[in-house]
């Protein structure tokens, strides 16, 4: 085990398939993906994760020859890591990841940031009609469609006496939703 100190050592590590550079990764490169994901919605074991799955994907990236020198080793790392983590909000709830934080990071064409630009708009306006609705039809909804809770666990937390009840009441505050969301559309978006 050679010691590593710089990027190319790194890449020498890899080729050579001397694991000590993974020592390297942890000691220089873990507390700036850690607090980047605490930072965002995320806890210790989802830090954990997104580190472990963007070392494996530089090491495969750079076993397959597309490192490149231009950019250093701890920015490529940072890089994946985000876009890993960007993914999974996106997966838990389209609402939780503001779109334009990832603009600055994505290359695309005026086809795709339009494209971009609407869907930001839409979940604007949503997220301005919901905060109109009244409670607890507001948190009702954001519980249910936002954070994705199961319908049992919703009836227990609101105090609903069953599942029939809180369906009731999440169609009741949807349908009033939509109603408000048609007339305002204009003055909200």
């Amino acid at each position: 085990m050679n010691k590593i100190n710089t990027d190319q050592d790194v890449v020498v590590a890899i080729a050579e398939n001397d694991h000590g550079f993974v020592a390297y990764f942890y000691q220089k490169f873990y507390d700036a993906i850690f607090g980047f994901i605490i930072n965002n919605n995320g806890d210790e074991s989802d830090a954990k994760r997104i580190f472990h799955e963007g070392v494996i994907i530089l090491v495969q990236n750079i076993k397959k020859g597309f490192f490149s020198e231009e950019k250093s080793i701890r920015t490529l790392l940072y890089s994946i890591c985000r876009r890993q983590w960007i993914k999974e909000l996106e997966n838990r709830s389209p609402f939780v990841v503001n779109i334009s934080d990832k603009i600055g990071y994505m290359e695309f064409d005026e086809e795709t940031s339009s494209r971009l630009d609407e869907e930001e708009s839409r979940f604007n306006a949503i997220d301005k009609a919901l905060s109109q609705l009244s409670e607890p039809g507001s948190s009702l909804l954001k519980a249910l469609f936002v954070q994705n809770k199961e319908l049992g666990t919703t009836t227990y937390e609101f105090g609903y006496s069953n599942n029939e009840t809180t369906v009731q009441n999440r169609d009741k505050y949807f349908i009033r939703l939509s109603k408000f969301f048609k007339v305002n559309m204009n003055q909200i978006t």
